[in-house]
């Protein structure tokens, strides 16, 4: 059963994912602050992460980002930013952050539950990384 981190400072919102993944079959650990995130991190090894991106409440959640994907042992792993905010370039820039995809809020139970199968597919293969890793 993978298991998804899940970062999200709404207490309510954080719940409802919790709750809809852990349906579908998914073990859910939850980080409301970057620090309970970060030491998630090294606790825990996520299959996919999502990640509020107005975390903190200033697009604290776009630094964190870089920091995971700075991170080796993190690199690979697909992030969906969730985001209530509809810009016209918000595609290009989470691309540009390392976001694998993103989830305007509000979503729904199915887009949450098939946001993360579609990031699961993404996910490279243990085989995929070790012959990256070897070829470095």
């Amino acid at each position: 059963m993978p298991t998804i981190l899940t970062i999200e400072q709404n207490d309510n919102v954080r719940h409802l994912i919790h709750e809809v993944l852990q349906r579908a079959g998914y073990r859910v650990v939850e980080a409301a602050t970057i620090k309970e995130a970060t030491e998630q991190l090294v606790l825990e090894d996520p299959a996919v992460i999502i990640l509020d991106c107005l975390l903190g409440g200033s697009g604290l959640g776009l630094d964190l980002l870089r920091e995971i994907r700075a991170m080796p042992r993190n690199r690979d792993i697909p992030v969906l930013i969730t985001t209530g905010v509809p810009e016209p370039d918000i595609d290009a820039r989470l691309n540009h952050c390392g976001a694998s995809a993103f989830l305007l809020k509000p979503f729904g139970p199915r887009d949450l539950v098939q946001a993360v199968a579609l990031a699961l597919a993404l996910r490279p293969k243990p085989a995929e990384v070790a012959k990256v890793a070897a070829l470095s």
